[in-house]
């Protein structure tokens, strides 16, 4: 289905009866949270069954695969390519390109208008305060229990989610036979892609080192995380991250190491190689978020999985299993480094040599006819504004406050509050709502003007900002009404990300290549519906999956859960909206 076939469809589809659907999802899944706290590894593998990985790296933007492929070894991404089927051309078909949404989305098959991740964290009107997509308004506790004093950590859950996962597709085609589970540094990456009732829900704590997970899934530690928290954690310690390659192949194929505009590696490391460990003797926490924050992180993520598919026979039991794993650590380096940089280009390597082990262990194990392996990335990321600047004059750094304030006063004067008080027109942290505006609705009742005038008189305003490349207003997001060029260019995509209760008044489009980061600071980032923020990879392989090699034609990633779906001959989502393309499986 094309991009405007979907948007036509959201068009008879109102927000209304979409938001109506979602709930009945909603309610009938979510009444009681899902318990597993049996333990399933004494179970006896049969020799038979099926498994399908789903592998998310998070922030690999889709050019990189073609970029650095000369670098590659022969037996992950190349072999994915030539064995298997590449969709080098695909792309977020909504302008949220952030975390959250994106791991909703791979694994609804559902842009975040029906599922409702709008983005990591959002304004909730109806409680006066920001609310984080993997959290949840009833209390789950940490599971094991934290030993910080200084640090409580939520029970994670997948709550604000309001359509079925393909998990969820798998648990209930089987009848509970075929079981997910879902693995990934970052708690949002881990809880989106599980869905409501994973086997196993994962992810790491930097803070205390372990992975955990929350009572909404279980109320304890299976004994092999238990053992693995233990004993492989710290393995890392000590050691140094260098290049895998010649320095002169980085230079000429990325570019200068320490650039202009880098970051300070959240996990304290260097800004040039080699970045070396903090030894963990005495187990603080410097190591435990420089692991993060480096490719470490990612072969301390795959030992887990690894782990997790022996401890639970994933595959092996006489049914389709499903393991979805989010490697986190190439966005941590990414938004440090940016992506024309040394470390990005080194971690791209090592995460094609982790996909060449993944693919190996999975035939040692499983048998080449007993597993298909799916690769992509939830968004892409933003050049450094000062690498950027040398073919986009435009580029620059602007604060997140540089094209809202202002809109209070602008609003007085034009309205204006009896008296000649002053109005509080926006309301929600502009760093938790940005790229949207919530405009305060008691305010504009106060005056008793219409919403639409306020609404419009903003919008007018916004556009008018020397930064903002265009604002779209709810008015025009509901009725689909783009018809200025930049409306027709990126109007559908805003609409595939408003969420009629979740999303503000007013969306700011920046100018490509400008980071709404704050004046002094650096690094990079993503979330917006330009073409670097939205191409990401998709790659298949394993056992059915046709060898068509390199697919040119322009692709949703939407088509990523109807895809994992029939590798695991089972429906697809309820609420997605695109089908798998013919001819990726070979027909039974």
């Amino acid at each position: 289905m094309t991009l405007g076939r979907i948007v036509r469809l959201f068009v008879v589809l109102t927000p209304a009866i979409l938001l109506v659907a979602s709930a009945i999802w909603f309610v009938s899944r979510s009444a009681t949270p899902a318990k597993h706290d049996v333990d399933t590894t004494s179970e006896v593998g049969t020799g038979t069954g099926k498994l399908v990985v789903v592998v998310t790296f998070d922030q690999m933007r889709g050019d990189y695969l073609s970029r650095w492929a000369a670098e590659f070894g022969p037996g992950g991404f190349e072999r994915m390519k030539t064995e298997g089927i590449w969709y080098n051309n695909a792309h977020l078909p909504y302008a949220c390109s952030s975390t959250a949404p994106g791991h909703a989305s791979i694994a609804t098959g559902a842009p975040p208008s029906v599922h409702g991740i709008i983005e990591n964290r959002w304004y909730d009107r109806a409680k006066g305060k920001v609310v984080y997509a993997a959290s949840s308004d009833e209390t789950y506790d940490r599971v094991p229990p934290s030993d910080g004093v200084a640090k409580k950590w939520p029970g994670i859950a997948p709550m604000r989610l309001l359509a079925p996962t393909v998990g969820d597709s798998l648990r209930e085609a089987t009848n509970g036979k075929g079981r997910t589970v879902s693995l990934s540094m970052k708690d949002r990456s881990a809880v989106l892609m599980g869905g409501k009732e994973p086997v196993g829900c994962y992810c790491f704590d930097s803070s205390e080192g372990e992975f955990h997970t929350s009572s909404f899934y279980r109320t304890r530690l299976p004994d092999w995380v238990d053992r693995f928290n233990r004993d492989t954690v710290y393995r890392w310690a000590g050691r140094s991250w260098d290049r895998l390659k010649p320095q002169e192949i980085y230079d000429r194929l990325a570019g200068p190491d320490n650039m202009n505009g880098e970051a300070k590696n959240p996990g304290g490391l260097p800004s040039i190689f080699p970045h070396v460990l903090p030894k963990a003797d005495d187990k603080t926490a410097n190591y435990l978020t420089a692991i993060e924050a480096s490719p470490f992180g990612n072969e301390l993520l795959w030992e887990f999985a690894k782990t997790a598919i022996d401890a639970e026979k994933l595959g092996d039991r006489g049914a389709s299993d499903l393991l979805l794993v989010s490697f986190s650590p190439n966005d941590f380096v990414g938004h440090a480094y940016g992506p024309d940089s040394h470390e990005v280009m080194d971690i791209t390597l090592r995460s094609d040599a982790i996909v060449a082990d993944m693919i190996a262990h999975l035939e040692r194990t499983l048998g080449k006819d007993r597993f298909v392996l799916i690769v992509t990335a939830d968004h892409g990321i933003c050049p450094l504004p000062e690498m950027a600047i040398r073919t986009h004059p435009e580029a620059k750094r602007i604060s997140l406050g540089d094209n809202v304030n202002g809109l209070d006063a602008a609003l007085d004067a034009a309205f204006g509050l009896p008296g000649g008080v002053a109005g509080r027109w926006v309301e929600g942290p502009i760093r938790d709502t940005h790229p949207w505006v919530y405009l305060n609705r008691r305010t504009i009742e106060s005056i008793g003007v219409p919403y639409e005038n306020v609404e419009s008189y903003a919008r007018n305003w916004l556009e008018g900002r020397a930064n903002v490349m265009a604002a779209f207003s709810r008015t025009q997001i509901e009725k689909g009404d783009f018809t200025s060029d930049l409306g027709k260019q990126f109007g559908a995509m805003v609409r595939l990300s408003y969420h009629p209760d979740r999303c503000g008044d007013l969306y700011i489009l920046t100018p490509p290549y400008m980071q709404v980061s704050g004046a002094l600071s650096t690094g990079t980032d993503h979330g917006t519906p330009h073409e670097y923020d939205r191409h990401v990879p998709i790659l298949i392989y394993g056992a059915g999956v046709q060898k068509r090699g390199t697919r040119e034609e322009a692709v949703s990633s939407l088509i990523v859960a109807p895809i994992i779906a029939e590798a695991l001959g089972v429906p697809a989502p309820a609420m997605a909206t695109e089908k798998a393309p013919e001819g990726v499986l070979v027909a039974k």
